[in-house]
């Protein structure tokens, strides 16, 4: 079975890109490690739906993002939210060590977003992403 995560996290995690000189590897799914507290800036995702191709071994999913920017401005998340739109959005075929990411596009978004229990500022993006082998 494929795993979804792992091929997003590697694509995401690649060095020598914007979003890598934002985050690093602080990309995490489904939640922040324990004892995190949008003290440095990360990218948060978890698979929404996931649709297994009956007959190919292709992986479509919906995979929401928060993008927070450890400050109390939505400047940092909103910088984070447009360095994973230019590494994610109009991927086609692009291979990492765990899969293929065959295509990825951004269908929903939202910038200047609260969490309402911490008030931690942060950008919101869902990606339908096909992955493969």
């Amino acid at each position: 079975m494929l795993d979804t995560n792992l091929i997003i996290w590697q694509h995401l995690t690649g060095t020598g890109t914007s979003l890598y000189t934002l985050v690093a590897n602080r990309v995490w799914s489904p939640a922040a490690p324990e004892g995190w507290r949008n003290d440095s800036k990360a990218i948060i995702y978890e698979t929404v739906t996931e649709e297994r191709h009956a007959v190919a071994n292709v992986m479509r999913c919906r995979v929401q993002f928060h993008c927070y920017g450890a400050a109390d401005t939505y400047a940092s998340a909103n910088a984070i939210y447009a360095a994973l739109h230019d590494r994610l959005h109009g991927v086609i075929g692009v291979r990492v060590a765990a899969g293929q990411i065959r295509m990825a596009r951004q269908i929903d978004g939202a910038t200047g977003e609260r969490e309402p229990e911490t008030e931690w500022k942060y950008a919101r993006a869902i990606y339908e992403i096909e992955i493969a082998p």
